[in-house]
């Protein structure tokens, strides 16, 4: 019974492989078939030696009945011709020599009862001729030769005795009997053979048993057919006829087997001793056979019934003691390569042998269970390293084909499960050029280190790491080897990162060129503007040394103020101070948002620090990205009466910062820009851009009017419950819902390579979310623009950070 062998996880085992076409034999069917074999043949030899038993036993009661019959003829026999002889040899003393035949019948008259046994009773002279008869009939010419049947002289029994002969009137056997008489007469009896004939046929009935009845020369005197002994057959010729003087007298009757009439029949013969004939009892061999068969029948049926019963039961012992727990086995083996340790009772206890057995197995079954349970925990340790993992790991066999993947490999491939047997080439199609490489190295068994290639996923380059580790230790002989590992480590962010690195760097070296270049044009700035105010209090009224240098040159003050006007002098002035101060506010602005002032928190006018942020978002523009704020109309719809809120100024103020350059990158991208009007050429700000008050705000234009038409940026403030919402709304290009989810994540952007990171948003969240405890949302529609939305708790709420006690500007 062989059972197939599984790994718990379902996989086959190795094992000796069946030839094919063959089918093995269950054991309850070897055994019927066995036992009914063994039972088939145990019958068999059963019904052999019982048929022979019974065939030598039927042989030898015939034997002991047909010596028993014929001794028992014999002696009736015997005892019938010696009472007819005496019964002649009394007639023939009580005759005288020479009787006449009147005497002869006188003396018959008065002895009736010689008439029973003799037919014809005769008298003869010397010459042996018929002197008288009695019935009267003809004779026989020559009788038949008179011997003494005991020998002649010593012993004998007195009378002579011939063959059997018919009666030549009534055709009648009888066999001559005669007696002499003084004289040399003879006195000669017919002696009646029908009455031995009639108890034979008594003593024997049927066809299948005969008696015959022969003299000393093998003439029949007794036969079933009395045709045959009228004819005087003659059977000497048979092997069982014994001639007179062949055999020793009173030897016992002997059974043999002759064929006699075209028949095979049982011959048992014996000696009747007075008239020396011999009496032979026969026996179909067919009827000793078919009675021998009637026996075997009964026996046969009777061995049946008891071979069945002894089959049935043997059968159900085995079944109880065998086969059932042989089933139990093979339902526990099924049960442990199942992965199934609770075993049911085999039955096996009645037997020692298959009580050791289960013994054995259960003690194994605990062994495996115990390893399998070693092993499954070190194969789940194994496997949530692998999961856990955040590289790309893939199992390969010997041949480069795919064995197993940890979650990252299945997400970087876009499989839902193991792709087992996959080549690595149609795996991963974008390495497909080293796909090769990788298997002769893995052929070699020596690792493979690639960095930094470049593949194009989901529409991206991608930079990735890939490393091959073979395995195995080259035992199971396989000539490609035992396969390996690929990892594949996604360093995409690394990469960026470093960019971003050597970015900062630069900025950073930039930002303190930059510093230095402020303060260098301060300087002469500051020259400029000192030298603007002393024209303008050069020709200043009021001032005793104006009016004094005038009158020393003859020139009128009133005169030189009136040319000056005139000519628009003091209005150039007015342009050149005007200038110099807003070039000097850029200038401080930039120096305080580049100064790293660390984590300051402190309690902040958010009006004022949108109104700064937008100061030094003016004065960004690059012909090469297309945007220009000097272009863009700039909204404030400002709450009037907010509280400050606690923050750090330098982190908000970035966070706005990078929100208005994305507002107006989105602006430029849109089609069909024309530049608005909302900004005069001399950079003063549009009709109603204010600060002061709700009163002060410009609405935004609805959405569909005509005024929405024009690049905007609108800035919104207001007061949620616990919360201060600060709301930056474009109406650029928009975003589809695919990048809006994602774009919030590091290093995640829709630019033009050098144009972005992908970390401004992804900053801006965690400076919101993480060091303000705030939150930031967004909700854009394709072709309708975009709104972010930041929201910080107000001194006071759970969520606010503590508000500073010394005085503005201290560090939480």
């Amino acid at each position: 019974m062989n059972v197939p062998i599984t790994t718990p996880g379902g996989q086959p085992r190795a094992g000796v492989q069946k030839p094919p076409g063959h089918a093995p034999r269950s054991l309850r069917r070897l055994l019927h078939l066995r036992l009914l074999v063994w039972l088939v043949l145990l019958g068999l030899c059963i019904l052999a030696f019982a048929g022979t038993f019974t065939y030598l036993g039927r042989k030898a009661d015939f034997e002991r009945q047909s010596a028993l019959l014929t001794t028992t003829l014999a002696r009736y026999l015997e005892e019938h011709v010696d009472n007819a002889a005496l019964s002649l040899a009394r007639l023939a003393s009580a005759l005288p020599a020479s009787p006449s035949p009147a005497r002869v019948a006188e003396e018959l008259g008065r002895r009736r009862s010689l008439r029973q046994h003799f037919a014809r009773i005769m008298l003869l002279d010397e010459a042996q001729r018929v002197v008288f008869s009695l019935p009267d009939g003809p004779v026989m010419v020559d009788f038949p030769v008179l011997r003494d049947p005991q020998g002649n002289g010593m012993g004998g029994r007195g009378y002579r005795l011939g063959s059997p002969a018919p009666l030549p009137d009534t055709g009648e056997v009888v066999v001559y009997v005669s007696e002499a008489i003084e004289g040399g007469w003879q006195l000669v009896g017919a002696l009646r053979l029908n009455t031995l004939q009639e108890h034979v046929l008594e003593l024997l009935p049927g066809d299948d048993n005969a008696v015959l009845l022969a003299d000393g020369y093998g003439n029949l005197i007794a036969h079933p057919d009395l045709t045959r002994v009228q004819r005087q057959e003659n059977i000497g010729r048979l092997p069982f006829f014994r001639p007179v003087g062949a055999v020793a007298r009173n030897v016992e009757p002997t059974v043999q087997r002759v064929r006699y009439d075209d028949e095979t029949w049982f011959a048992c013969t014996a000696m009747v001793t007075g008239p020396d004939w011999t009496i032979i009892t026969l026996k179909r061999q067919g009827a000793v056979l078919s009675e021998v068969a009637g026996e075997m029948v009964i026996f046969l049926l009777l061995l049946t019934v008891l071979l069945t019963v002894f089959g049935v039961s043997l059968l159900a012992e085995l079944e109880w003691t065998i086969a059932r727990p042989l089933a139990g086995f093979c339902q526990s083996i099924r049960l442990v390569s199942g992965g199934s340790y609770d075993l049911p009772p085999s039955g096996g206890e009645q037997l020692a042998e298959l009580a050791d057995v289960d013994r054995e197995f259960r003690d194994m079954a605990a062994t495996v269970r115990q390893r399998e349970a070693a092993l499954r925990r070190t194969r789940a340790y194994v496997q949530q390293m692998m999961d856990a993992m955040p590289s790309a790991i893939v199992a390969l066999d010997g041949h480069g084909r795919v064995v197993r993947m940890n979650p990252a490999a299945l997400r970087r491939t876009g499989h839902a499960v193991t792709p087992a047997g996959t080549p690595l080439s149609e795996l991963l199609p974008d390495h497909a050029d080293i796909a090769a490489r990788l298997t002769a190295a893995m052929a070699r068994r020596t690792p493979v280190d690639r960095e930094r290639l470049v593949t194009l996923h989901g529409g991206h380059y991608r930079y990735e790491d890939v490393s091959l580790y073979p395995m195995g230790s080259g035992m199971t002989g396989a000539p490609e080897g035992d396969g390996g590992v690929l990892r594949i480590d996604d360093v995409t962010d690394r990469v960026r990162m470093e960019e971003v690195l050597v970015q900062s760097e630069k900025m950073l070296s930039v930002g303190g060129l930059a510093a230095g270049m402020a303060h260098e044009i301060n300087n002469p700035l500051g020259a400029i503007l000192q030298g603007a105010q002393n024209i303008q209090r050069r020709l200043a009224d009021g001032l005793p040394a104006n009016e004094q240098a005038a009158e020393r040159l003859g020139c009128s003050l009133p005169v030189i103020r009136a040319y000056l006007e005139e000519r628009r002098v003091l209005e150039f002035l007015d342009s050149i101070r005007e200038a110099g101060c807003r070039a000097a506010n850029i200038i401080t602005n930039m120096l305080e948002f580049s100064r790293n002032s660390g984590a300051r928190r402190t309690t902040v006018d958010l009006h004022a620090l949108l109104d700064r942020t937008l100061d030094i978002a003016a004065s960004d523009y690059d012909l090469k990205k297309r945007y220009d704020f000097r272009n863009i109309t700039i909204v404030r719809e400002y709450e009037a009466e907010l509280p400050p809120v606690v923050c750090s100024e330098q982190e908000i103020t970035q966070v706005v910062l990078n929100l208005l350059r994305n507002a107006a990158q989105a602006i430029a991208a849109r089609s069909g820009n024309e530049r608005p009007e909302s900004l005069r050429p001399d950079g003063a700000r549009p009709a109603g851009e204010g600060t002061e008050g709700a009163a002060a705000y410009a609405p935004s234009a609805p959405s569909g009017e005509t005024g929405w038409d024009e690049p905007r940026i609108v800035l919104r403030t207001r007061r949620e419950g616990a919360w201060m919402r600060i709301d930056v709304q474009d109406n650029g290009t928009g975003m589809p819902e695919d990048v809006r989810r994602r774009v919030f994540e590091p290093f995640f952007t829709t630019k033009e390579v050098g144009v972005g990171t992908g970390l401004g948003l992804s900053v801006s969240y965690f400076i919101v979310t993480r060091n303000h405890g705030g939150t930031f949302d967004v909700a854009s529609e394709p072709g309708r623009g975009t709104t972010f939305t930041l929201r910080l708790p107000l001194p006071g709420s759970d969520q606010a950070p503590e508000v500073p006690r010394d005085h503005p500007g201290c560090p939480v």
